[in-house]
């Protein structure tokens, strides 16, 4: 299993926002929103310089999206 990278809030949500499983809600004073289609939760990413790895990690298992997949969606350019 391939080890996720150290990024910031920004770099994740561009990489989120190009999944089809979470919709895009906007970003308040210090996080960014992600409502899942298929549940009644939210996913917040923190917008900060540095996002912790495990942070990260458990925010992706919660929207059902592997680190195989998160690296793919960072990678893809929109």
């Amino acid at each position: 299993m391939p080890k996720l990278p150290l990024l910031s809030g920004e770099e994740i949500v561009k990489a989120l926002r190009r999944s089809e499983k979470l919709i895009y809600c906007g970003i308040g004073k210090n996080h960014a929103v992600f409502k899942m289609i298929d549940q009644p939760f939210n996913i917040s990413i923190p917008m900060h310089r540095e996002i912790s790895r495990f942070l990260l990690n458990d925010q992706l298992k919660l929207a059902n999206i592997s680190k195989n997949e998160f690296l793919k969606l960072l990678k893809r350019k929109k």
